[in-house]
């Protein structure tokens, strides 16, 4: 009954029991600071030793009104310990879970203002405010230590004048709501960062946002002057950020300006897209044309030796993949992005579009040259003087003889292609003839003259090397006196 009564006088703050090594406890003593926390036990009775009478907590009626704006509720007038006590529990909880909070309050508020270039205009306050609530309150006598923080962060001085000064209390109060609005202000965080970006990164003198502009202006202007919606949460949301979709009859947020510009913007993603989707659909048709299919048909003929369809479905290939593409081209997609910034995730811009779409034409003229001169090349060999005498031995078959009719080399393209889609027999037709036939292919690049600056009298010396040069590569074909050794030069 003896140890229940101790325990009772120790929960209302009159005295403390110290406690011997056998309670395996953490703490040495029980007062009314830590009894809540104790399971408690036969072991934890028997270790308790000697009373020691709690003394009036010293300075509370300095700290008090100070404390009451802490803890943000009526501190009353009180000499009641255990109740003191209460507050005192109260402002070490506080202490403790805001002193963690107030680095992070700090560097997000030093990041969020240097990312949209303005000035925090409670910058000292909130530092002010945030070196209190590191300050250490559990090493000590908490009471003077809260003061002397009060004193070290804020110059207030209540700890060495043994006063509370109702200024003091009154701009202790005005500085935790201006550090609390900061703190719900960084809420807003990624919504103020979209802000800033609209504001920032839409491109100038863009005839198709004419009606984008207006909207900025408003947003870019209440982005200079942060602070009446940092000290009102309702304006910032209702004013500045707004809705995505805004409201009916909502202007001058955020939201309104991301409407206005992804209703261009989209449009625009739409139409570019369509049109990249276009010239790659150009050069998939030319990669599945005719004129190649043939092209592989035909290479089976000795004289359009080496091959050259594998290369040319590779260039084709990376013509294709050489367009600008958008990953994820829907309007749930783009509009997505446009949440948190002026552009889509692929990068498309007022400003490149134009040329994504003439690198995109580019491509499709590359590609479409490019199987020109690959079929045209081929097939002039065939208007060569000794292919044609070597194809008269074959005229009486109906397929060499039209092949003979043909005069241009388009008429030779044309008949082949048809012929070969038709017919893949007339590769083995064409080759009973040509099979002596030995082509090889030359590049002029792979030329070195003696003097690569020529003056009018050194062109004899150096036509005299290139064909030189010719006549080596001739001479590299391996043959006997069948075969007719050609060169095509590229």
């Amino acid at each position: 009954m003896v140890q229940i009564y101790l325990l009772c006088l120790v929960q209302q703050g009159k005295i403390r029991i110290h406690l011997s090594s056998k309670s395996a406890l953490v703490d040495s003593f029980i007062d009314y600071s830590n009894i809540g926390d104790i399971d408690f036990s036969v072991k934890v009775l028997d270790a308790l030793t000697e009373v020691q009478k709690m003394a009036k907590p010293e300075n509370w009626e300095i700290l008090s009104p100070y404390a009451s704006k802490l803890l943000g509720e009526e501190i009353s007038a009180t000499h009641d310990d255990a109740k003191i006590a209460e507050y005192r529990t109260k402002l070490r909880e506080l202490f403790n879970q805001e002193g963690k909070e107030a680095v992070r309050v700090l560097n997000k508020a030093k990041s969020l203002f240097e990312a949209l270039n303005a000035a925090n205009p409670y910058e000292k306050e909130v530092q002010q405010i945030a070196t209190l609530f590191i300050t250490d309150i559990e090493s000590g006598n908490d009471i003077n230590l809260l003061l002397y923080g009060l004193q070290e962060a804020l110059g207030y001085g209540a700890f060495s004048k043994n006063i509370a000064a109702q200024a003091e209390v009154d701009d202790l109060a005005n500085r935790l709501k201006n550090y609390r609005d900061i703190q719900q202000f960084l809420n807003s965080e990624a919504d103020l960062k979209t802000a800033y970006a609209y504001c920032t990164k839409i491109p100038a003198e863009i005839s198709d946002l004419q009606s984008v502009y207006a909207a900025q202006a408003e947003v870019a202007s209440k982005l200079s002057n942060l602070k009446p919606y940092i000290d009102s949460d309702v304006k910032l949301k209702t004013e500045l950020i707004g809705q995505f979709p805004p409201q009916p009859g909502e202007v001058g947020t955020v939201g309104a300006l991301m409407q206005e510009y992804a209703t261009v913007y989209v449009a625009l993603h739409d139409s570019v897209m369509n049109k990249l989707d276009t010239c790659r659909q150009e050069i998939e048709t030319l990669l599945n044309c005719n004129d190649l299919q043939a092209l592989k048909i035909l290479e089976g003929i000795t004289a359009l030796q080496p091959k050259v369809y594998d290369r040319t479905q590779q260039e084709l290939t990376h013509l294709s993949a050489s367009i600008f593409a958008c990953k994820d081209p829907s309007r749930i997609s783009v509009e997505k992005s446009l949440k948190s910034e002026p552009v889509h995730q692929c990068g498309l811009t007022f400003e490149n579009y134009s040329a994504h779409l003439a690198d995109a034409e580019l491509a499709v003229e590359a590609a479409r040259a490019l199987v020109e001169e690959t079929i045209e090349r081929k097939i002039e060999v065939f208007q060569n003087p000794s292919v044609q005498d070597r194809l008269q031995q074959g005229v009486s078959d109906p397929l060499i003889a039209s092949l003979l009719e043909c005069k241009t080399l388009l008429e030779i393209r044309n008949y082949l292609v048809s012929t070969s889609l038709k017919d893949p027999g007339i590769v083995g037709v064409v080759n009973r003839y040509l099979k002596r036939i030995a082509v090889k292919t030359v590049k002029i690049s792979d030329f070195k003259p003696s003097s690569t600056t020529v003056q009018k009298d050194q062109i004899r010396a150096i036509a005299q090397e290139f064909q030189a040069y010719l006549e080596e590569q001739l001479s590299s074909i391996e043959d006997d006196d069948d075969t007719l050794p050609i060169l095509q030069i590229e």
